[in-house]
């Protein structure tokens, strides 16, 4: 749960330094089965991959955000 947690803070800062994230999923379930990835990353039995996440500096900037429909809000 403490990595799970604090990948999701790591990513909110990449972002705020104007890093591209990416959750590769795939990567943790492959560490599970692979002793090869498990002994390159040298992990004892016990421990596991539990999140893998890639930055970088993303090639493409988007300069507006995606067209939404206009909020219908009711104040009650």
């Amino acid at each position: 749960m403490d990595a799970s947690l604090a990948s999701m803070s790591m990513e909110l800062m990449a972002e705020a330094m104007g890093l591209g994230t990416l959750y590769v999923v795939f990567f943790a379930v492959a560490a599970k089965f692979s002793k090869r990835i498990r002994k390159e990353l040298g992990l004892a039995k016990k421990e596991k991959v539990v999140t893998c996440l890639a930055m970088g500096y993303p090639d493409v900037k988007y300069m507006r955000t995606v067209p939404r429909k206009k909020a219908e809000i009711v104040w009650r």
